[in-house]
């Protein structure tokens, strides 16, 4: 799949980019914290734009477990939402926690920490990925399987790429085809496809078969033909495709369409993400906005970068600031640098 309907599937889903991350994780006595930046440092405020913790960090992300990453004189660690340090700096690289557990890097490999900061599995591995639905993926020369919370292989590294489970299902990869399994690591459905997305809250999932994207159900069931150029899923009933009239057409554009393949919203934005708490993320021309199901923009295209709304707000770029909006397209706080 495209490295762009890659990223928006992970954010969709909760895996946490470097910036454009919630940070409903940790909480004081206002509510959630959200990372602020002043002066190219990071810090955290509360819902109601107060600044809870200073902006003194060279990076942070969302707080998980209760814990945020942050970063100080280029190595990460691990604050509480008061701001004190739970887990020292001292890792090149390092992950947000999730399910009780972070990934950190160890010279070229990585291993898990509890949010004691303890190394529990003590296993090194290739590469990673945070834990969903109680199984995390690792990689071991260059294949990939599942281990648990007990640090347990419970499926042998056999496949060349996996994704995280979501739903009790994971996309995984064989011999050039796409597949998913499950929670023990049989194919759930057969590996035929050149190319797969996770299955969304609406228990669909995009597939590609030869040169187009079609949507399939939980049973592999092929609800929407493979038609389309490409597609991310399906959310609040509204599915985002990109139509194509000719596959090597560059300028074909994303809309959106029901559960019964009637178009809904023409084709007409350049980059869209699923629908989120009843407004989407489409980029029309070089600039954001969010539209409503009907495909009216709710806040007009002016951002560089827009992320799907969580819990009311969504983070915005504007000119490399960093801010938040509402969903009437007033401010938490107006992007800042």
């Amino acid at each position: 799949m495209s490295r762009f309907t890659r990223i928006f599937i992970i954010v969709l889903l909760g895996l946490n980019s470097l910036i454009f991350s919630s940070c409903s994780g940790g909480n004081n006595a206002q509510g959630p914290l959200f990372v602020i930046s002043e002066k190219g440092k990071f810090g955290f405020m509360d819902s109601t734009g107060k600044i809870i913790i200073p902006c003194e960090y060279e990076d942070a992300r969302e707080f998980a477990d209760d814990l945020a990453l942050v970063r100080v004189r280029g190595l990460y660690g691990y604050i509480s939402s008061s701001g004190s340090v739970k887990i020292d700096f001292k890792y090149m690289s390092a992950w947000s926690f999730s399910e009780g557990f972070a990934q950190v890097q160890s010279g070229v490999k990585r291993k898990f920490l509890n949010t004691e900061g303890d190394d529990v599995f003590r296993n090194l591995y290739d590469n990673a990925r945070s834990f969903k639905e109680g199984m995390a993926a690792v990689e071991s020369n260059s294949k990939w399987g599942f281990i648990n919370k007990d640090g347990l292989l419970l499926i042998k590294p056999n496949f060349d790429y996996v994704s995280s489970f979501y739903q009790g299902l994971a996309v995984a990869m064989k011999d050039g085809k796409f597949g998913f399994i499950d929670k023990s690591g049989n194919a759930a459905l057969p590996f035929q496809y050149e190319d797969a997305n996770d299955f969304s809250s609406d228990s669909l999932a995009a597939v590609k078969r030869g040169n187009s994207w079609g949507i399939i159900d939980r049973g592999g069931k092929m609800i929407f033909d493979p038609i389309y150029k490409n597609a991310l899923g399906m959310t609040d009933g509204l599915a985002a495709v990109q139509f194509a009239p000719s596959f090597t057409d560059s300028s074909s554009l994303w809309g959106y369409i029901d559960p019964k393949a009637n178009v809904i919203i023409e084709g007409q934005f350049e980059q869209v993400s699923l629908f989120s708490e009843g407004l989407a993320a489409v980029r029309k021309g070089n600039k954001w906005g969010y539209i409503t199901p009907s495909g009216n923009f709710a806040i007009s295209p002016q951002f560089d970068f827009a992320e799907p709304f969580r819990g009311g707000y969504a983070k915005v770029m504007d000119g490399g600031k960093l801010g938040y909006v509402r969903k009437d397209g007033s401010f938490l706080r107006e992007p800042q640098r």
